[in-house]
């Protein structure tokens, strides 16, 4: 089963999604699933972690402006991912002028 997790790891979303035949099979997809993807936060969670989040964003452009070094930040993920509104909610609070 070893190949299957590994396997799986790169699609397991779209995997999941699917009808599966086999029950066999979709139950060990599931345990895979659930164990790859914990219960999600609930909402005050979810906005307190933002905003440290994005504390830590701003602390990052502050030494970006002070120190002059350059930086990439990459985003990785499938179409339709929610990469866009992501990226939209953790740079809100940063200055565009200094992303020259």
């Amino acid at each position: 089963m070893a190949w299957l997790r590994a396997e799986l790891e790169d699609t397991l979303d779209e995997d999941y999604e699917l009808e599966l035949w086999e029950p066999a099979l979709s139950a060990e997809l599931a345990k895979i699933y659930r164990k790859a993807h914990p219960e999600s936060l609930d909402r005050q969670t979810c906005f307190r972690e933002l905003i440290r989040l994005q504390s830590e964003l701003i602390k990052l452009q502050d030494w970006v402006s002070h120190t002059g070094e350059k930086i990439v930040v990459l985003f990785e993920g499938r179409d339709s991912a929610g990469k866009g509104g992501v990226i939209k909610r953790i740079t809100q609070p940063l200055n565009p002028l200094s992303c020259a």
